[in-house]
C-alpha cells in the first residue's frame, strides 16, 4: 500500500507543538539500532532542544506487536494441525492393522499350503502402501485445490509450503508402514496348523 507525505507546516491550524510531542521518527541504520540510541538522541536535542524523545522501538517490535493476534490464532491452528495429524495417524494405523488382522486366518492358510512368509509380508505391506499411496495423492489434490481459501490465514509460510507437505506425507506413509508391517509379521509367524484348525 503506498502512502503520501507532505509538510504540516504548510497546513492551515496546525498546532506544532502538540503535532510534535505526537510524531513519529524512523531512523534506518545498518547496525544495532538500540545501540545508536544516545547518538540519535543527541542529534534530535542538537536540532530541536524541546523535541521530546519518550520511545524508541525498534520495527521488528512493532511489527511483531501489530500480528501478535494474528500468530497466536496460527499458533492455535498449529497446534489444531499437529492434533488432526495426530489422531489421523492413529486411525490410519487403526484400520490398515485392523484390515490386515482379518487377513491372518488367509495368511495362516496360504502359508500352510506353501506361500512363504515373507512373501506374504509383501503382498500385505503393498496392499497397505497402495491405499496410503492413494490417501495421500487425494489429500494432497484436496490441499492444493483448497490453498485460495488458506492463504489469507497463513503467515510466514507458503500455501504450498513444500516442507509442510513432504512432512506430512513422510508421517503418513511411516504410520501406514508400520500399520501393515507389524500385523502382517505376526500373521506370517503365525503356526499354519493352527490357522487350519481356525479356519
Amino acid at each position: 500500500m503506498g502512502a503520501v507525505y507532505y509538510p504540516m507546516v504548510t497546513a492551515r491550524g496546525v498546532n506544532m507543538e502538540w503535532l510534535a510531542r505526537r510524531m513519529s521518527y524512523a531512523v534506518r541504520v545498518r547496525t544495532q539500532p538500540m545501540a545508536l540510541l544516545p547518538s540519535i538522541h543527541a542529534i534530535a536535542h542538537e536540532l530541536d532542544p524541546s523535541l521530546p524523545l519518550t520511545e524508541a522501538r525498534t520495527m521488528r517490535s512493532i511489527v511483531d506487536a501489530a500480528s501478535g493476534k494474528t500468530r497466536f490464532a496460527m499458533m492455535g491452528l498449529t497446534l489444531a494441525a499437529v492434533a488432526g495429524l495426530l489422531l489421523g495417524s492413529i486411525g490410519l494405523y487403526g484400520m490398515l492393522a485392523f484390515a490386515t488382522a482379518q487377513r491372518t486366518r488367509e495368511i495362516g492358510v496360504r502359508i500352510a499350503l506353501g506361500a512363504k512368509p515373507a512373501a506374504m509380508r509383501t503382498s500385505v505391506l503393498r496392499q497397505g502402501l497402495e491405499l496410503c499411496g492413494a490417501g495421500l495423492v487425494l489429500g494432497l489434490v484436496a490441499a492444493i485445490a483448497l490453498r485460495a481459501a488458506i492463504r489469507p490465514m497463513l503467515y510466514e509460510v507458503s500455501a504450498t509450503d513444500p516442507f509442510t507437505f513432504v512432512a506430512v506425507a513422510t508421517v503418513l506413509m511411516l504410520v501406514g508402514t508400520l500399520a501393515a508391517w507389524i500385523p502382517a509379521s505376526r500373521a506370517a509367524r503365525l503356526d499354519p496348523v493352527r490357522a487350519l484348525q481356525s479356519e
